[in-house]
């Protein structure tokens, strides 16, 4: 009984399903073979050399599966410049380099109908009855269903925010210091976090959970802290919350509906829970048919996605998709078997990938510059990430070539990024440029700032 009312409320919080006929429809991947001559790319970088392209545009998502609410029919929008993507329920979002969300699917609780004027996006969660967008200052913001209160973001959520995730009916902010605030519904203690044992002297003391570095949620929650570790806690009636022991270093964590998965550090896939679809057959390079185990998993997995009773993974640009397929949704398209996926993601019932080569970097588009005591605050925005997580930012002083290395996402209030460069010298006029890196490699440098004068005063 306690699985039906799980489940009931799952389509509460991650989809109201209509009574509709679902289809298998590729018609996604036709309209993107159609549409890719014709795409653009947006921003600065349109001089960028893409003239006679017959493949699709980097940042393209692709869907397949179920598409009874259209989830898989990915709008125009969402074929080139994406950077991000999420699904929950029977909804599905992107986000653009620009810091846009676009979002489609069921929007029976107005879960897609993005806030007019949102920008400065970092990242998203898809909820299924809601959406949840983190901002480059920090702050997140809820929109959709209300019935558990997740748009009511907490204070301490509205600051100081470096990850997202949703649930069903709640919401989950990852702090800059790896603690986690979390709101919603609490059915199923998804936003009780655990208390874990520390030594302090003799003593053991029980203090919430941190030092996170990612979180992903559904019914259950699972929280990875920087070394690797793995907690569970919340939606537990098939052990999806049970985290296995003897899990080595763990590098990225997916809560299914009722089961769960987690990418161990020599890429191969360890998952639990419910196996009611074969969903815990991940990808198997050797198996034993007299045991009925797998001797040899498949490894050199990059990214991980968990849907209600399916599973995808990333190999070499490749998807990998097991479980169940009454929808479509492990069927991949021939059109995309192509390689060149960078990012996965899991509705209920349907999957996303994204399309796009990691490319460098850009540099910022627009710059300016403070002065100081000997030093110079310089200040940027408009930065193009190739797709990938930026490691640092380069400030150079011209004349003398004297350079700081810098966070990239050290942002205020209005989304500009900053850093400080030391060792100039006073009654010297400089100019600045800016670059960014990631791991493909470094950008270009950026237009020179205005020109400053550090002084003694």
């Amino acid at each position: 009984m306690a699985d039906k009312t799980a489940r009931q409320d799952h389509a509460v919080a991650s989809i109201s399903r209509p009574v509709r006929h679902r289809t298998r429809s590729l018609a996604a991947a036709l309209v993107l073979a159609a549409a890719a001559s014709a795409i653009g790319w947006a921003g600065p970088f349109a001089g960028e050399a893409r003239a006679g392209t017959t493949g699709p545009a980097d940042g393209t998502v692709v869907a397949f599966g179920a598409d009874n609410v259209h989830q898989v029919d990915v709008p125009l929008a969402a074929q080139g410049t994406i950077t991000a993507i999420s699904a929950m329920g029977e909804m599905a979002m992107a986000l653009t380099w620009e810091g846009k969300v676009i979002a489609w699917g069921d929007n029976n609780s107005g879960q897609t109908n993005v806030p007019a004027g949102l920008t400065g996006v970092k990242a998203i969660a898809a909820g299924g009855t809601f959406a949840v967008a983190l901002k480059s200052d920090g702050s997140v913001i809820v929109w959709g269903d209300n019935s558990a209160h997740v748009k009511d973001v907490p204070a301490a959520a509205q600051s100081g925010v470096v990850g997202i995730a949703a649930g069903l009916g709640c919401v989950f902010a990852l702090k800059s210091d790896g603690t986690i605030v979390a709101w919603g519904s609490n059915v199923y203690g998804q936003t009780t976090i655990p208390l874990i044992p520390i030594k302090i002297g003799n003593l053991i003391k029980f203090v919430p959970l941190s030092n996170l570095k990612s979180l992903s949620a559904s019914g259950q929650v699972l929280g990875l802290t920087q070394g690797g570790t793995v907690y569970g806690w919340g939606w537990n009636n098939h052990s999806q919350a049970t985290v296995p022991s003897g899990l080595p270093a763990i590098t990225a964590v997916s809560a299914g509906f009722t089961f769960s998965m987690a990418l161990r550090s020599d890429g191969t896939i360890a998952a639990w829970g419910d196996n009611s679809a074969a969903q815990l057959a991940t990808p198997c390079a050797l198996y034993n048919f007299l045991t009925k185990k797998c001797v040899m998993p498949v490894s050199g997995f990059t990214a991980i996605a968990a849907g209600d009773k399916h599973g995808l993974a990333l190999k070499g640009g490749y998807i990998y998709a097991w479980g169940d397929n009454s929808y479509g949704q492990t069927t991949v398209p021939d059109f995309w078997k192509q390689g060149g996926m960078t990012q996965v993601a899991a509705g209920s019932d349907f999957s996303l990938a994204l399309y796009g080569m990691p490319r460098l970097p850009g540099a910022p588009a627009t710059i300016n510059a403070s002065a100081g005591n000997g030093s110079a605050t310089v200040n940027w925005a408009g930065m193009y990430t190739g797709g990938l997580p930026l490691l640092h930012c380069t400030i150079t002083a011209s004349p003398g070539g004297k350079t700081a290395v810098v966070p990239c996402d050290t942002l205020d209030a209005s989304g500009w990024a900053h850093g400080v460069i030391n060792g100039l010298t006073n009654g010297t006029t400089y100019t600045f440029t800016v670059s960014s890196t990631n791991v493909m490699g470094t950008s270009g440098q950026s237009v020179p700032s205005n020109p400053v004068t550090p002084t003694a005063g």
